[in-house]
């Protein structure tokens, strides 16, 4: 009987966390309500996520773009098309490789300061504390965080972009 209910947690486990996450993303969109400290919470966690990760993408967009330049005039100047290399770069930066790369970036640096901050705030029973003062910590902490990090990563990958 054991080794049926693991054979069957292997098969639904995954089920039951994409569930889990499915819900908890419906609990965070019904927590957005854009009230005035909302909304300054997330302009705040917008400007946090943003320029800190500025640098690091301003970074790697110039060297991505140095290299695969590098690459692509070596590539093409056997066929004779080394006057495409910008229109190359330009073209597989903006539509492939940027918006993925600065999302890998993103996930890094953004993505595990996010984590780690939450994190903390469950390990000192911060969110139970907001729970306890009928605060509901998803509407206060996550979603300015969620929201912030939707608004900043499309501006990151123009930037990447751009570099």
């Amino acid at each position: 009987m054991a080794g049926e209910t693991l054979k069957h947690s292997a098969i639904l486990g995954p089920f039951v966390q994409a569930g889990q996450c499915l819900m908890f993303l419906f609990r965070m969109l019904a927590g957005l309500r854009p009230r005035g400290e909302q909304i300054l919470a997330i302009l705040q966690q917008t400007y946090l996520i943003g320029a800190r990760s500025l640098v690091i993408i301003m970074i790697c967009g110039f060297f991505v773009g140095m290299v695969l330049s590098l690459q692509a005039i070596n590539a093409l100047e056997q066929f004779g098309a080394s006057d495409q290399v910008s229109l190359l770069v330009g073209k597989s930066l903006f539509r492939e490789l940027g918006p993925v790369l600065t999302a890998l970036l993103f996930a890094g640096r953004a993505g595990t300061a996010l984590a780690s901050e939450i994190g903390l705030m469950r390990a000192t029973d911060q969110l139970s504390g907001m729970e306890m003062m009928a605060v509901d910590p998803v509407s206060r902490v996550v979603v300015p965080r969620f929201i912030g990090g939707v608004i900043a990563m499309p501006l990151l990958a123009a930037i990447f972009s751009a570099m």
